[in-house]
């Protein structure tokens, strides 16, 4: 049988990353998932899933380093305009052991959430998804577009 990928998430306990947290535990519930989490009593809720806690902050980018270097999977649901957080993921899952599963980076925000709230039709709904290895596309992007310099590490 194979191995399990592992997935670590960024903000499991904010809108989107618990509703990936609680997706994921339904779909796949013997999926190794590990969560950095600031708050003790969220992190404990995320433990009854069976998910491993790490207490820690954001801005502590070695740990985000190690941890994004032992998993398979990463989803950054917090902290989505930080470039440097952005470079510790990416620096974390080049830094992984010889021979393992390519990396996936999942970057996720509820921007478009926030966007517009009081005019939720002024919002156009994307059904085309965004592929980030076609580079064509995201190279394409404006250069005054604020999440360039993430997407674009």
């Amino acid at each position: 049988m194979p191995q399990l990928h592992s997935l670590l998430i960024l903000g499991a306990t904010g809108r989107v990353g618990a509703a990936v947290v609680f997706a994921l535990r339904q779909r796949y519930p013997n999926l190794p998932i590990t969560a950095l989490v600031r708050n003790r009593t969220r992190g404990e809720r995320l433990r009854e899933l069976g998910i491993t806690v790490i207490h820690g902050d954001l801005e502590n980018l070695g740990l985000v380093m190690d941890l994004a270097s032992s998993a398979d999977i990463v989803v950054n649901s917090a902290l989505s305009g930080s470039i440097s957080l952005a470079q510790a993921i990416h620096i974390g899952l080049n830094n992984r052991r010889r021979g393992a599963r390519k990396p996936i980076l999942l970057h996720i925000s509820r921007t478009a959430l926030d966007l517009h709230h009081e005019d939720p039709r002024s919002l156009q709904l994307q059904t085309k998804p965004y592929d980030d290895v076609d580079t064509a596309e995201w190279m394409a992007t404006p250069p005054e577009t604020p999440s360039r310099l993430v997407d674009n590490e």
